[in-house]
């Protein structure tokens, strides 16, 4: 695959991708093996391709361990922290984005220079033991579609504008000015 290709491919489908590359390699291996055996064309010792075998097969199992892996750090974990309502680091927001778990676009509310992250993270509200999403309400958005599951949420009506972090507060103040206008005083 050449470098052009492989930076125009997101992160997570790389991932993904490079993983089943390896997965296949090790089976064909494996069948190859097999293969060999079957024709006499491995060597005449059976403790040599047993060894062999036993490798291949370690090492597929390693393979799809680490797939396994993969998945829950990259995807699962920060997949239930979304559901939840949770905040996510940037890099698990990026990765939810690249697997198309989620689509939060800067310009979905027309703030060009905010960056997504920014944006989805100023959305993402923590009082007390609660947490959730400031759901803007489909006037704010206008003709989009959020692609992704959207966590417990809340109207700015029903959040004190003293429970937003100061980022927050700065944020709404500055960049959506109608909303900001909405939250309790």
């Amino acid at each position: 695959m050449a470098i052009a290709e492989t930076q125009a491919i997101p992160v997570g489908e790389r991932v993904v991708q490079t993983v089943v590359q390896i997965i296949r390699i090790c089976e064909h291996c494996m069948e190859e093996l097999e293969l060999s055996r079957r024709f006499h064309q491995l060597p005449q010792d059976p403790s040599e391709n047993a060894r062999l075998l036993n490798l291949v097969h370690q090492t597929l199992h390693d393979v799809k361990s680490q797939a396994s892996d993969l998945k829950e750090d990259f995807l699962f974990g920060p997949l239930v922290k979304l559901l939840s309502g949770k905040r996510l680091t940037k890099a698990e927001f990026h990765f939810l984005a690249s697997v198309e778990v989620l689509n939060w676009s800067a310009k979905l509310f027309g703030l060009s220079p905010a960056t997504d992250f920014e944006v989805f993270d100023n959305f993402c509200c923590e009082i007390s033991d609660e947490t959730f999403q400031i759901n803007p309400d489909p006037l704010v958005v206008r003709d989009h579609k959020i692609r992704a599951f959207v966590p417990p949420t809340k109207f700015p009506e029903q959040i004190c504008i003293s429970d937003l972090r100061p980022s927050q507060r700065d944020f709404f103040a500055t960049h959506l000015p109608d909303l900001f206008a909405r939250f309790k005083p």
